[in-house]
C-alpha cells in the first residue's frame, strides 16, 4: 500500500501546483471537441459544491474563452 500512497501523493502534489487535474475525463473530452463547455457544466451541477465541479466550470469557462 505504500507505493499506492505515495503514486496519490505525488499526483495531489503535482495538481496542485500545476493548477490542473490529472486524467480528468470530462476536460479531455472538452479539449477534444467531444462535449460543449455547456455540457461540462451540466456535468459539474450534477456534481454538486465539489473542488472536482468547481474545476470543470474554470476549465469549461477558459475554453471556451480560448
Amino acid at each position: 500500500h505504500d507505493s499506492l500512497h505515495d503514486a496519490s501523493s505525488f499526483v495531489r502534489t503535482i495538481e496542485r501546483r500545476q493548477g490542473f487535474k490529472i486524467m480528468c475525463p470530462e476536460e479531455i473530452a472538452l479539449e477534444l471537441g467531444y462535449l460543449t463547455g455547456d455540457q461540462v457544466r451540466t456535468r459539474a451541477a450534477q456534481l454538486g459544491n465539489t473542488d472536482y465541479a468547481r474545476y470543470l466550470v474554470r476549465r469549461a469557462n477558459e475554453v471556451a474563452d480560448a
